[in-house]
């Protein structure tokens, strides 16, 4: 790790910027020439504060200096640094700059002048403002403080003070603490006051947003709890901050209230995976719609896929009917495969899926030439009139040729006594021949791509558009494969298979053991099929009986980044 440190001075009366780099996993700032930034005023400590690189973030520490450190005008003990956050020591200003979490961390330092600072606001007097400028000794103030002195000092350094023996260290804080912090709080170690902003009470929301911003549950809901209502540090079983009981969720949910008063769009009274959670609703998008639309997956008369693409999965599927057509025989795996990261399905993509088996040969006279994929009609016939000029050019310069030397052609057979007819002239190509050999190769390979429906190369799969007007050529309708069906709920793909292994050998049947048992992809002929499970195929494992996890958390999430993600219209396949 290394801190680019950047200074602004004024030499000989002309502003001057200097650039050191200090490296190591720490920089210590202060007025001590020992430290990594050295800060010239009479305000700051020797040693006043310190930037740590701790658990993959950068972390700025005050050493418990008289004048404070502060970021953005507000005194911290110990904060996590981000990207334009200003840190005031004395009076200088440190704008932070960093590009990612991992660094490098570029320190641009400023020195505010008589009442104004850096940014252009007056410059805080932080001595002033937290009066330890004041001078306080007065008779009468001198007998107060030495009677506290005396008889509290005692006091104070037995309740909260830290007593060391050997090579332990006995902190006052763990009697008011009732048990150690998770692992993700680890690197704030015994600064209470990190998160315990104000005294005897619990950290508010507005002490944990300022490292993890998160959206608010739902734009309807009648109240927003602080964090730790569900979030509870201290707790003696070391669970995770993410782990809690149902019944923070139906405190709400089992009978759901909207702060308009008007009915939820959710199920109103949820008490259990098992007790009033609604069946497992699609979200629905197509290609000219503008509003989602949920189907509830029990609801087979209106479950159907709006999505423009044609798929018939049992043909893909029969192992007879792929060896006919001279194909190998598919399964499910070979074109949906879990993401990186296990859980979800992977987009499928023409290049990667489809191009084998379904090239895009626009003329049976040229085998293995294809149209690039994701491209219109208007953009494929710029390829295919370069193409057929190309090809007729050099079928005109064949035509035209000199026969070669000790070659038969240009010579006949003649009988004896028979004149010598006179060579033909060769044809010489024109303009307008290349164009109208040009235009009907376009032609017939663009009836070859488009006409006839299903029977078209691109009509197999898309769904084409008849032509606008003024237009000569159809539209190919764009495909809306969405990334997620049901956006609210988590699942993990690779987790479920290992558990359903013992089930059956065959991965097929693996896989239709969920997708769907009352319609396996291997019997689905419609392209609109939903091949979803529902909640019934999920409550045979995840129920009192089945032994799984049925809690809330284990599939919904309550900082939901909700819709965003329901039906991206995919971008052309490669």
């Amino acid at each position: 790790m290394a801190f680019t440190i950047i200074r602004h001075n004024v030499l000989n009366d002309q502003a001057a910027t200097q650039q050191t780099q200090v490296d190591g996993n720490s920089l210590e700032i202060g007025r001590g020439t020992g430290n990594g930034l050295v800060l010239e005023d009479l305000h700051i400590a020797l040693r006043h504060a310190v930037i740590e690189y701790v658990d993959g973030r950068y972390v700025i520490k005050d050493l418990e200096t008289t004048s404070g450190t502060y970021v953005g005008h507000r005194s911290v003990r110990i904060r996590p640094l981000a990207h334009g956050d200003v840190v005031h020591i004395g009076n200088y200003n440190l704008r932070i700059g960093l590009a990612s979490r991992e660094g490098p961390l570029t320190i641009d330092v400023t020195r505010q002048t008589g009442d104004e600072g850096a940014d252009g606001r007056a410059a805080v007097s932080y001595l002033a403002r937290y009066r330890l400028s004041e001078s306080v000794w007065t008779k009468g103030r001198l007998t107060v403080w030495g009677l506290v002195l005396v008889l509290g000092v005692p006091v104070v350094l037995l309740l909260f003070g830290n007593i060391s023996w050997g090579k332990k260290t006995w902190r006052a804080t763990n009697l008011l603490a009732p048990g150690g912090v998770t692992q993700a709080h680890q690197f704030i170690g015994h600064d209470c006051a990190s998160c315990h902003t104000e005294t005897w009470k619990a950290p508010t929301t507005t002490s944990c947003t300022p490292c993890h911003p998160s959206p608010v549950h739902h734009a309807n809901q009648v109240s927003s709890p602080d964090c730790v209502s569900c979030h509870r540090e201290h707790r003696s079983d070391h669970k995770p901050l993410t782990k809690m009981g149902d019944h923070f969720c139906v405190s709400c949910h089992g009978d759901l209230q909207t702060d308009t008063g008007k009915p939820p769009q959710f199920a109103q009274h949820i008490r259990a995976f098992e007790d009033g959670h609604p069946e497992f609703s699609a979200a629905l998008k197509g290609p000219h719609e503008s509003k989602v639309t949920r189907v509830k997956l029990s609801d087979k008369a209106a479950l159907h896929d709006p999505g423009a693409m044609k798929l018939n999965h049992e043909l893909h599927l029969t192992p007879e009917r792929m060896k006919k057509l001279g194909f190998k025989p598919l399964a499910c795996a070979n074109c949906h495969r879990a993401d990186k990261q296990g859980a979800y399905m992977a987009p499928i993509t023409y290049t990667e899926h489809c191009a084998q088996c379904h090239p895009l040969e626009f003329d049976e006279r040229f085998p293995g030439q294809v149209v690039q994929h994701g491209k219109q009609p208007e953009g494929i016939q710029d390829f295919l009139k370069d193409n057929f000029t190309r090809r007729c050019l050099e079928r005109s310069v064949e035509q035209t040729a000199p026969p070669q030397e000790g070659s038969d052609a240009g010579t006949e057979r003649r009988r004896p006594g028979q004149a010598l007819a006179l060579p033909r002239e060769p044809q010489v190509a024109t303009a307008a021949s290349v164009l109208q050999c040009r235009d009907e190769g376009v032609r017939d390979a663009q009836k070859r791509l488009y006409a006839g429906g299903k029977q078209s190369v691109c009509g197999l799969c898309h769904t084409l558009q008849d032509p606008v007007a003024g237009a000569q050529l159809p539209t190919v309708v764009p495909p809306t494969i969405p990334e997620r069906w049901l956006p609210h709920g988590e699942f993990h793909h690779q987790v479920h298979m290992r558990a359903m292994k013992h089930r059956t050998a065959d991965n097929q049947a693996l896989c239709e053991s969920c997708h769907r048992p009352d319609l396996g992809a291997s019997k689905s002929t419609q392209t609109t099929d939903i091949l979803l499970p529902g909640i019934a195929s999920c409550q045979e494992c995840h129920s009192a009986s089945g032994g799984a996890s049925l809690q809330c958390v284990t599939c919904h999430r309550y900082h939901d980044e909700g819709m965003k993600s329901i039906r991206k219209p995919m971008q052309a396949a490669r």
